[in-house]
């Protein structure tokens, strides 16, 4: 069977690098990368022998940032030139946008390449949240790709510290010809993350603490608390990305898993809010004696074929038979608790973080 033809959508990390330290993220622990994560590219090389034409043909493309940022990766410019070969529906790139020069910027539009700009504030805030990005580069580069002739969108994520500023960045985002989305996300909640922002004082590094928090119930994560409920429960009516929403994803690591929180917790190890939450901690557990199931390279497109990964028994006969329990078919054991947490009541819960989108273009 082709199974090219059984997803529409794909999503790339291509590295695990990035230049930023926001709190929350699953790299950082307590300012810092997590000393357990592998760091790491999908090589260009790597990118170009294993991953077919026909698996990017007609696809929309999104190179996105769990880990890491694409821009980071040193060949990225190479790969999306390969993709372009691949003829597919559209490429597009998910970043904080503070880092290269100018002109590789410029060639990002040249290539048609659409960018979500990651950027929450604007020159007072922005860094609160993005710890180590330079609100002015990334201006820079904006006005840069916009010059370009690229098409972009200024994703913005509100906290209580910078509602101040998204009237002028919306101002700014049309100045340049770009769309501009106020987001939720599951960290613009109550309870809040610790940034670590260190600067130079009289020649010496000194690390403030700033708490990022939401209380604004307009704009901070609605379904939280529902999430952490629905985990417990035992009837399961999960809405799968890969399976309902024809949408897949390759990881830094060379790996095909159906959503970027599959990859995720799979490389969580040292993330605390793995190791301490006892529904990520299951996952990821489960997710690893994948392997010893069915060889480390099970999902690995160094060491199998796109075709013969996504026609796997796994992605085939067992992880469909986890989504439904009224079913006749279903696999209790085989169930993973962060499936229901994101994907339950047909997707309502992550389409509040992921897909739904709150003020005006």
């Amino acid at each position: 069977m082709n199974y090219y033809n059984t997803y529409n959508r794909i999503e790339i990390e291509i590295t695990s690098k990035c230049n930023a330290r926001c709190p929350g993220c699953s790299r950082n622990v307590n300012g810092i990368t997590n000393p357990q994560l592998q760091v790491q590219d999908l090589s260009s090389e790597n990118f170009i022998k294993y991953v077919p034409k026909e698996a990017l043909k007609g696809k929309k493309i999104e190179f996105c940032g769990v880990f890491g940022d694409p821009v980071m990766h040193k060949d990225f410019i190479t790969i999306v030139e390969h993709c372009r070969l691949s003829e597919p529906y559209s490429i597009s790139i998910d970043t904080n946008g503070g880092s290269q020069p100018t002109s590789w910027w410029e060639k990002l539009a040249t290539l048609g390449v659409e960018v979500q700009w990651s950027v929450d504030g604007h020159r007072k805030t922005n860094h609160l949240y993005r710890v180590n990005v330079k609100f002015d580069k990334i201006l820079e580069n904006m006005k840069a790709f916009s010059k370009a002739g690229g098409k972009g969108t200024w994703e913005y994520i509100v906290f209580d510290h910078n509602e101040s500023e998204i009237s002028i960045a919306k101002k700014e985002a049309h100045a340049l010809g770009f769309d501009f989305n106020i987001r939720r996300n599951s960290r613009n909640n109550e309870e809040g993350y610790i940034s670590y922002i260190k600067e130079k004082v009289a020649g010496k590094v000194v690390t403030t603490k700033f708490k990022v928090t939401q209380s604004n119930p307009v704009h901070k994560h609605s379904e939280t608390e529902t999430a952490k409920k629905e985990v417990q429960k035992d009837n399961l009516q999960i809405s799968c990305l890969l399976y309902n929403d024809k949408k897949m994803f390759l990881g830094f690591d060379g790996r095909i898993w159906p959503c970027c929180w599959f990859h995720d917790i799979y490389n969580g190890a040292g993330n605390p809010q793995v190791e301490e939450t006892s529904h990520e901690l299951a996952t990821h557990h489960k997710l690893k004696k994948l392997d010893s199931r069915y060889g480390a390279g099970w999902n690995s497109i160094i060491h199998n074929s796109w075709n013969d990964i996504l026609g796997h028994e796994y992605y085939q006969k067992i992880l469909p038979n986890t989504f439904d329990s009224t079913s006749p078919n279903f696999l209790k054991e085989e169930a993973l608790p962060k499936c229901a947490k994101k994907c339950r009541k047909s997707g309502a819960l992550r389409d509040v973080e992921r897909v739904k989108y709150i003020g005006d273009k």
